[in-house]
């Protein structure tokens, strides 16, 4: 049975301001398009705690969160973090595939017997990323036989998580979700 690791980060824009900018770590921020419009295309932690979700637009984000702060998206420094997330997510498998700016799928199905489990190739992954880029950037993460599954289990135990969809609870989560949680619906 093949095995699929899915690797998402976590507020992944925003995190990478506050990586590059220690000044704004620990605050509500919310990312607009380059191209000015006034839509928040993605928010950190904190503005998702205080109710900013995206596509909120600026001003929904501004009365949520009065405190937020708006920067446009850079999103050529996010693809300096992206290469960072490729190049150890090659370390664990010769199948990579690179999903969206955010997300990578890694078939450990032909490297699975290199690995004592999923699990360790999880907290391994997240070690090699906070030793190679830092504490303010994290990732979520899910493991299932195929790629669908394995996106939908990223989404299970969000920020910095981990979980595996089989056989033996996929009735189980299916039943508890809403079908827009499924990628494509």
């Amino acid at each position: 049975m093949r095995s699929i690791l899915h690797v998402d980060f976590d507020s992944f824009f925003a995190s990478c301001e506050q990586h590059f900018n220690p000044n704004l770590r620990g605050k509500p921020i919310g990312i607009t398009a380059e191209n000015g419009r006034n839509c928040v295309i993605a928010a950190s932690r904190e503005a998702k705690k205080a109710g900013v979700k995206s596509p909120n637009t600026t001003w929904e984000a501004k009365r949520i969160c009065p405190e937020i702060v708006f920067l446009k998206a850079d999103f050529e420094r996010y693809l300096e973090i992206t290469k960072k997330l490729l190049q150890i997510a090659n370390r664990y498998s010769p199948v990579v595939e690179l999903f969206s700016l955010d997300e990578v799928f890694i078939d450990l199905t032909c490297v699975r017997n290199l690995y004592p489990s999923t699990l360790f190739v999880v907290e391994d992954f997240k070690r090699q990323l906070r030793n190679e880029i830092g504490p303010t950037i994290t990732v979520s993460m899910g493991c299932s036989y195929n790629k669908l599954l394995a996106k939908l289990a990223t989404s299970i135990n969000k920020p910095d998580g981990f979980a595996i969809i089989d056989k033996s609870n996929k009735d189980r989560i299916l039943s508890q979700i809403e079908l827009t949680d499924i990628m494509g619906i």
